[in-house]
């Protein structure tokens, strides 16, 4: 039996942290030291950067369950069937083509060349292959299809549950 899991970055906790916490430090100073401008536009302000951060780095997840997968952006949310999953890519951020159309999953996007270069001990070459009919051929992989990149991880996860439905 399967279980639902929810994929969502340790970095978007980090993230909405950093921005709570400037924001709780700009509310501080702007009640401590006044300058003039009204307290209650000031928290207003406060209140929409908090809002943003929340919206941002907190509400998006993509929820895998048994059949079906849930997106949840900032903005909107979308319910995929995994049978309808035409094609993942993983350029930017992960793409999901599926027969109603595409979504773009929010929370994984592609990491950039310097982290990814980083991860595979600084060669632009992922692995090579060590077949006999491929002899000193090297094998490249994109940045967004490792699963050290937030949109490669997403699109592995996606693709097991595929495989266990016998989808992919």
């Amino acid at each position: 039996m399967t279980t639902v899991e929810v994929f969502k970055p340790k970095s978007n906790y980090a993230f909405a942290a950093a921005a709570l916490v400037l924001d709780g430090l700009f509310v501080t100073q702007a009640i401590a030291y006044p300058d003039g401008t009204a307290v209650a536009a000031t928290i207003a302000i406060a209140l929409a950067v908090a809002i943003a951060a929340a919206l941002l780095w907190i509400r998006p997840k993509l929820v895998l369950g048994e059949t079906e997968l849930r997106v949840v952006n900032p903005l909107s949310s979308r319910t995929i069937a995994y049978r309808d999953i035409e094609e993942l890519e993983t350029k930017w951020a992960l793409l999901i083509r599926h027969s109603g159309g595409h979504t773009r999953v929010w929370v994984a996007p592609a990491s950039g060349r310097v982290r990814w270069a980083a991860n595979t001990g600084g060669n632009w070459k992922s692995r090579v292959s060590n077949t006999a009919s491929s002899a000193g051929r090297e094998e490249f992989t994109p940045a967004s299809h490792s699963v050290q990149s937030d949109s490669g991880l997403a699109a592995l996860l996606i693709r097991r549950r595929m495989d266990e439905l016998g989808r992919h």
